[in-house]
């Protein structure tokens, strides 16, 4: 009896160990025996972290076989478990990450290692340097996106860490909206939002870093920045021309740009340095200025006219543009190098307008100013250089007088006028020519410019705007329209614009396709008229249409006229009536 109490006990014993020793293994995570006693089991060990290897607190596992739920439950970092062979979705999830699910297949007797790692539902998106170089006073943009991956709506605490020594000034905008550091941002599950950072450098040279960190849930998203602040001069001048060459007494003119490269506005003061002798004028908007105030990332276009001397020496002289910014360090001079030869040009010429547009046809007005800077007077003759033959040219007055020659004495300033006449026939096409003005011992020129266009318009041929139509009848009026321009028209069209009562007018053809410059080309217009409709005169009014121009409404006065026959009828009823009215009151008017 003893015995068999001992063998109970010792069995018993035996079975409590084994079990307690499978549920320690199962919960430390350690491999469990390959006893043959197990092998209808297979076993999984589970790692919960994020990217980094840290393992995750309180996620929720949840592990699916054939679509139903078989085991859920909260778990910190790891787990073991033990389960029957055969497929399974593990899924984890924690408030804050992204979801994790994956499927697996246990095999009985194997042991299976699946890492489970849950990537933060934030996360920040966008392809920019994380290296930046900028220059003082110049401003950057970064667009990023927030994402918000996970299944939770998260309230993002944005935060912009800027390291010593200060050279940035940072500007967050959430959505087109500008925010301030440390803001509560809210995310949408499934959702993004666009951030926007602006980067405005001092004048500090050096390296600095800058991180952008998003905080929720305890959870820590960052982005790093090196920025550098290079010692690059600003520029503030931008000019096509630095040199010029030119003769003794010309007036030179040069435009350029002051440039603001900076992310705030200043006021810039201009200072010009010339030989001595010179004149200089700095304009703005033919307005002259010592200081110019500029939006930030903004410019101005200027211009300094330079008159050189008459009496000035062959070399070359330097006059020199400084700008210099009245709140800020920022300066710089452009140096413009004038190279004087030659003797001085005792004839001036100027034209406000030495560039026109004009149509075929037309004429061409150059205004022209003339100034005699010779120590006698000038017997002045004009003629032009480069201008197509059939051009016809002469010269006017302000009067409107044509001049053959002009007596300007010494120092007289006066306007004349090149008159152009444009031919007809003349190409459509941009060309030059020189104006050029002598005497006997004297001579300048200017360059002009013509740019000949085309022209659209079209023109109705025929003369007779009258028709005559008995009541009742119909009449053909034939109209002759031309093309009169330079350019082909299409879609020619006869439009009415008002139509008489008791008429119908029909036109072919209804539409002509195309009418080429100097052809001409025909409606047909058939009138009828109603029987009822009374003698007199109507106006039919209508217009030419192209898909380009059209002509003024005409009027095309049609004269309707009563038949002889209907007028005999007409009135030999009247005379019966007038009778029987005459006979009726002889007989009963007097009773």
């Amino acid at each position: 009896m003893y015995k068999y109490i001992s063998y109970f006990l010792f069995i018993s014993l035996l079975t409590f160990i084994l079990t307690s020793s499978w549920s320690t293994y199962i919960l430390l995570g350690i491999p469990l025996s390959t006893s043959p006693l197990f092998e209808k089991y297979g076993y999984i060990y589970i790692y919960i972290t994020d990217p980094y290897g840290k393992f995750l607190l309180d996620a929720k596992l949840y592990i699916y076989k054939g679509g139903s739920l078989i085991i859920s439950r909260k778990v910190s970092g790891s787990i073991s478990l033990k389960l029957q062979e055969g497929s399974y979705k593990i899924k984890v999830e924690k408030k804050g990450y992204v979801d994790f699910s994956e499927n697996v297949y246990i095999s009985k007797g194997t042991k299976l290692t699946l890492k489970a790692i849950l990537k933060p539902a934030i996360e920040i998106a966008g392809s920019v340097p994380l290296n930046l170089t900028l220059s003082p006073y110049r401003e950057e943009k970064l667009s990023l996106k927030v994402h918000n991956n996970g299944r939770w709506e998260e309230e993002v605490k944005l935060m912009i860490m800027l390291h010593d020594p200060p050279l940035i000034i940072p500007v967050i905008q959430v959505n087109g909206k500008q925010i301030v550091n440390s803001s509560i941002i809210r995310i949408d599950p499934k959702s993004s939002i666009d951030l926007e950072l602006t980067l405005k450098s001092l004048n500090n040279y050096g390296k600095t870093h800058l991180v952008i960190v998003l905080e929720y849930r305890g959870i820590k998203i960052s982005r790093n920045f090196t920025i550098t602040i290079a010692k690059d001069q600003l520029k503030l001048f931008k000019t096509p021309v630095n040199s010029v060459t030119a003769s003794p007494g010309k007036e030179l003119t040069f435009t350029f740009y002051l440039l603001n490269p900076t992310w705030f506005s200043e006021t810039f003061v201009l200072r010009c340095k010339a030989p001595t002798g010179w004149m200089v004028n700095l304009l703005y908007q033919d307005n002259a200025i010592e200081e110019i105030s500029l939006e930030p990332a903004s410019s101005a276009e200027l211009t300094l006219r330079v008159n050189i001397p008459f009496d000035v020496s062959n070399g070359t002289y330097i006059i020199a543009l400084i700008a210099e910014g009245k709140t800020t360090n920022m300066n710089e001079t452009m140096v413009l190098k004038i190279v004087v030869k030659g003797a001085c040009n005792v004839l001036s010429i100027k034209s406000e307008k030495p560039y026109l547009g004009v149509n075929v046809g037309s004429l061409a007005k150059y205004p022209v100013v003339v100034l005699n800077r010779y120590s006698k007077d000038l017997l002045l003759n004009f003629t032009v250089k480069g201008l197509p033959s059939n051009y016809p040219f002469w010269i006017e007055d302000e009067s409107g007088n044509r001049l053959s020659s002009l007596y300007l004495r010494s120092g007289e300033e006066t306007k004349v006028y090149l008159c152009i006449k444009i031919p007809e026939d003349a190409p459509i096409s941009t060309f030059s020519f020189k104006f050029i003005v002598s005497s006997s011992n004297q001579e300048n020129s200017i360059n002009l410019y013509l740019n000949v266009v085309g022209k659209y318009n079209i023109d109705i041929v025929t003369e007779n705007f009258l028709i005559e139509i008995y009541s009742g009848g119909e009449a053909i009026y034939n109209l002759e329209v031309k093309n009169t321009g330079s350019l082909e028209l299409t879609n020619i069209t006869f439009d009415v614009v008002k139509c008489p009562q008791d008429m119908n007018v029909t036109v072919t053809p209804k539409e002509i396709m195309m009418l080429k410059p100097g052809e001409t080309c025909s409606f047909k217009l058939v009138v009828k008229l109603k029987q009822s409709i009374p003698a007199g005169d109507y106006y039919l009014l209508f217009r030419i249409k192209t898909d380009q121009v059209s002509t003024i409404t005409y009027g095309l006065r049609i004269s309707v006229r009563q038949r002889e026959t209907i007028i005999f009828i007409a009135t030999s009823i009247i005379l019966i009536v007038l009778i029987i009215l005459v006979i009726v009151y002889k007989k009963y008017g007097r009773r």
